[in-house]
């Protein structure tokens, strides 16, 4: 009989959330073999595995590939959030300013808040209106006249009036 210790180990490959772990697991064992006295040929195999200790391996591989697929989970989770977050902020911090420049547009057509513009303008239309007003006051002082001449050269036409 031939008898010689031996060490079980299997290499596994998970895919956890799209990434690869490589585990090993291993046990210590032993060997043993009968050799036949005719032609030296094996005529009996005998593997023994220590299982429990195997089962401990497997126990703690396990325990380490799942902290291990929880971590990544947990930063798949913060960047989708922190993406999302990011976006939203993005879109709000754009509304912000198109509500700034549309405010600003705004102040520039109506005023800035002091009544600069606004005052402005009730001048500009001020002005408009009198300017108004005394091209209409030409016009009658010019019609008026025109009718003066008008009733002075009907007058003089005709003197017995």
């Amino acid at each position: 009989n031939v008898l010689r210790p031996i060490v079980f180990e299997t290499v596994v490959d998970l895919t956890i959330l799209g990434k690869i772990y490589t585990i090993t697991l291993e046990a210590p064992g032993t060997i043993s073999a009968r050799l036949s006295p005719v032609d030296s040929l094996l005529t009996d195999v005998h593997i023994v595995l220590d299982t429990m200790r195997f089962l401990r391996v497997m126990i703690g591989q396990a325990r380490a590939v799942v902290k291990k697929a929880l971590k990544r989970a947990a930063n798949i989770t913060t960047t989708v959030v922190t993406y999302k977050l990011t976006k939203k902020q993005k879109m709000q911090m754009e509304f912000q300013q198109q509500q700034q420049q549309q405010q600003q547009q705004r102040d520039q057509s109506f005023g800035d808040g002091n009544g600069n513009e606004i005052s402005s303008s009730f001048s500009n239309l001020s002005n408009l209106f009198n300017n108004t007003s005394s091209s209409s006051n030409k016009r009658s002082n010019e019609n008026s006249n025109t009718r003066a001449n008008s009733q002075n050269h009907l007058l003089a036409s005709y003197p017995e009036h």
